[in-house]
């Protein structure tokens, strides 16, 4: 089975979600080809460069192992374009999302964006939990 993991990261905070990462693994050991999509990626999303050295700040207060991250890399193209590309090129037979609540309102725009291809898609973190 070909899967789709959207992680519709609309502020570009600097991670992945834990859990998206551990389905994305799991589906691999079970022999389904992944593809993982990350809107950061892309122009309009309001990434932050981070260059004031509050990571830094924040490993600091939570003890985490301090390490250099580097820069989003950026790409020039729109997000829902590159997404529509992907969908047309990979041919998912199921698209999933992880979102948290402060990204579930750019998840339901994406969803209905997509909804015209009929893909299952299935919704997931820690908004959908709750």
């Amino acid at each position: 089975m070909k899967i789709l993991l959207i992680h519709p990261n609309k502020f570009a905070h600097r991670y992945v979600s834990i859990g998206i990462s551990m389905v994305s693994a799991v589906l691999k050991q079970a022999g389904h080809e992944v593809l993982f999509f990350d809107t950061s990626r892309f122009k309009e999303n309001d990434s932050a460069d981070y260059s004031d050295g509050s990571v830094q700040k924040m490993e600091h207060v939570l003890q985490f192992k301090s390490v250099k991250l580097p820069m989003i890399e950026k790409s020039d193209e729109p997000v829902m374009p590159a997404l529509h590309s992907r969908i047309k090129s990979f041919k998912p037979d199921l698209i999933g999302f992880s979102a948290t609540s402060s990204e579930f309102s750019y998840l339901v725009k994406i969803v209905r964006d997509i909804k015209k291809y009929r893909i299952p898609t299935i919704v997931g973190g820690t908004h959908a939990t709750v």
